[in-house]
């Protein structure tokens, strides 16, 4: 028997009016991060936390680097408290920055924001992409690596969690098009 979704609008206490940002279950919270607004042509750098028992947005205590625009980016949890961000973009310069945000403290919602230190894959760029977290690697598939409509990806590459090393996966059988804007795709590994 199939089941029943239903939708509905939930009596939050402030509202997020924006698209191409990231958004990831951390217990009973959502993090927020990045994106830009429907209505103005910028990129934002703001993270905000909806609590889902209340409906209503938390404030939190920020540790670390101030976070940087972005919009485009993949955000992945972790090591149960860490939210792996990786590319997006600003205007016409798209990323290869990763970040990450630790949950320190999830009682008071202490959050500490950091670049992280890559090796490999100096010239892997994305925007748009899809990524997941798979045996202590971040797989990431797809997207737009320069500001080209014509220019998107079909590319598969991973981040080992251990070492923040990048490394281009090889991948065999029928290829999977070339993507961007949530491109998720299946792929055996």
């Amino acid at each position: 028997m199939e089941k029943s979704l239903t939708c509905k609008k939930l009596p939050c206490s402030d509202s997020i009016d924006r698209c191409f940002h990231s958004s990831t279950l951390h217990k009973h919270y959502l993090i927020t991060y990045g994106g830009f607004p429907k209505r103005a042509p910028i990129t934002l750098s703001d993270i905000k936390i909806l609590n889902l028992k209340t409906y209503s947005f938390e404030d939190f205590k920020l540790e670390g680097s101030e976070p940087i625009p972005l919009c485009g980016h993949s955000a992945c949890l972790f090591d149960s408290n860490k939210i792996l961000i990786f590319g997006g973009l600003e205007f016409l310069t798209i990323f290869h920055n990763t970040f990450i945000i630790t949950i320190e403290d999830s009682s008071t919602l202490t959050l500490k924001y950091e670049k992280v230190q890559t090796y490999g894959g100096d010239n892997f760029k994305r925007a748009g992409h899809s990524a997941n977290i798979y045996n202590n690697k971040m797989y990431v598939f797809g997207g737009k690596s320069v500001m080209n409509p014509m220019k998107t990806s079909n590319q598969l590459w991973s981040l080992d969690l251990g070492t923040f090393t990048w490394e281009k996966c090889e991948t065999t059988g029928d290829q999977p098009g070339k993507n961007h804007t949530f491109p998720n795709k299946f792929i055996s590994l």
